[in-house]
């Protein structure tokens, strides 16, 4: 059984921003973390990780994310 996400903060920092941002855009697509992380060549829990502010994304990272900023 998956565990609930947990709840991020947006405002909290930049990273958190990051994050925040990144896990929406996965949502709103329909992507998990490993379907995701395969596409941009790196592990799901990597990207958890992003996400929740634990792991600073390397800019070449985000460049393979791609994602849209205006959702």
């Amino acid at each position: 059984m998956a565990r609930a996400a947990a709840e991020l903060n947006p405002f909290a920092s930049p990273r958190h921003y990051l994050g925040a941002g990144l896990r929406a855009w996965r949502q709103l697509r329909g992507y998990s973390l490993a379907q995701l992380g395969r596409a941009v060549h790196v592990s799901g829990d990597l990207l958890g990780k992003v996400e929740k502010a634990q792991r600073r994304p390397a800019e070449e990272l985000i460049k393979r994310c791609d994602f849209d900023w205006r959702f």
